[in-house]
């Protein structure tokens, strides 16, 4: 089973002035990670970058964690899979936050989302 440094992972992703919070989902944030899991790793931008950003966001994660990374924009993911975006929010770990109040609506807005779509 792969471990990471959770510590260092939020220190990198808070570096970064435009993620404004970030979770780790899926088998890791499970703890039912395996040998060869991916880390799944979801960002709410405060101005949502190009793709060739986020594929150099990507590499460089994937260095710090020594990892393959999957990356999810938190950034309209309610509207886009209200699904993903509630399990996301209801199973993730929270890695860091450095704007409760934006934390506070995204998480009201996707749970709403979710009960409309449910």
């Amino acid at each position: 089973m792969n471990n990471i440094n959770q510590k260092k992972l939020a220190e990198f992703l808070k570096s970064n002035q435009n993620i404004k919070f970030a979770f780790i989902f899926g088998s890791f944030a499970r703890k039912k990670n395996r040998f060869g899991s991916d880390l799944d790793i979801a960002v709410f931008f405060e101005q949502e970058p190009d793709l060739l950003s986020i594929g150099q966001l990507i590499v460089e994660l994937e260095e710090v964690v020594d990892l393959n990374v999957d990356l999810v924009s938190l950034n309209n993911l309610s509207e886009k899979n209200p699904k993903l975006a509630y399990s996301i929010i209801d199973d993730g770990i929270l890695l860091f936050c450095t704007d409760q109040k934006l934390l506070s609506q995204y998480k009201k807005m996707t749970y709403l989302k979710y009960l409309d779509f449910k």
